[in-house]
């Protein structure tokens, strides 16, 4: 039996594999505020996120946009991200947008371009099915190199 599919979506046959190199790890610097105690110096933390070159997600002068989770960046005063580039340097990134209802960031790296990295080809969750295989990628627990895993997709509300 074939799976239902949007009537405006056909069937993608990409393959799963992403690049690595579409996919930055993000150090974050972020203030703690204390409320009860406004007056004391605010504390900085560093945190770790993960980001993604999307295809066709660049700025008005084709820097290729990062999108990342807005818990990532919240409350950020620092954001560099280690774009996958041979020299290690990190690249400072500044925040363009943002949407904490949906958990959505969009941020914008210096000296990147898409022959660099190149995006990941968007997806349309139409398309997606019951037992549909999935990966997930990123930089889990902040360390320092990509990691994936796959799972299937139990459903779509």
């Amino acid at each position: 039996m074939e799976p239902q599919f949007c009537s405006r979506v056909r069937k993608c046959n990409r393959n799963a594999i992403v690049d690595k190199r579409s996919v930055c790890r993000l150090e974050v610097t972020s203030l703690k505020y204390d409320v009860l105690r406004p007056f004391n110096k605010s504390e900085s933390f560093p945190s770790t996120g993960t980001g993604f070159f999307l295809e066709g997600a660049v700025a008005s002068d084709g820097t290729p946009l990062i999108v990342t989770a807005y818990h990532c960046v919240t409350n950020a005063y620092r954001i560099d991200c280690d774009c996958g580039s041979d020299d290690g340097i990190l690249k400072k990134a500044v925040l363009v947008g943002a949407n904490p209802e949906l958990d959505v960031a969009v941020l914008r790296a210096d000296g990147v371009t898409t022959q660099s990295n190149p995006p990941l080809p968007l997806g349309d969750s139409c398309a997606c099915y019951s037992t549909q295989p999935v990966q997930a990628v990123g930089f889990a627990n902040g360390k320092m190199h990509v990691q994936a895993t796959i799972g299937a997709c139990s459903g779509r509300t």
